[in-house]
């Protein structure tokens, strides 16, 4: 006697309602993108009201360094990766000095001290 057993699939794509996935697909991006400037704005609030407008314009300050900083060291990073992997490719001795090059360049550029 043969068993058989019944395998249920998932639904092919054409098969679901599309203009149904499409509408409630992006929901909780929407609803993400309306919390966070009403969280920005409660936080300014907070920080104006209780703390002081000193330490809102210094909060509201840091967000553009902080985010400029970020971004050169990713920056740094890509670009570091995209010359690594070109030199590698390449073979011979570039890629030693290349890697050693940016690693030291990195290591200065993470250790800048700010304090003085």
């Amino acid at each position: 006697m043969i068993h058989t057993r019944v395998v249920r699939s998932m639904p092919a794509l054409d098969d679901t309602k599309p203009i149904r996935r499409t509408v409630v697909f992006p929901i909780p991006f929407m609803l993400s993108n309306d919390l966070q400037p009403a969280v920005a704005t409660l936080n300014s609030i907070f920080l104006g009201r209780l703390i002081g407008a000193g330490v809102l314009t210094a909060a509201s300050s840091f967000f553009p360094i902080i985010f400029f900083l970020i971004s050169f060291f990713i920056g740094i990073g890509s670009g570091g990766s995209a010359l690594i992997g070109e030199a590698k490719g390449a073979g011979g001795l570039a890629f030693p000095l290349l890697f050693a090059y940016l690693s030291h360049t990195t290591f200065i550029c993470g250790n800048v001290d700010s304090s003085s």
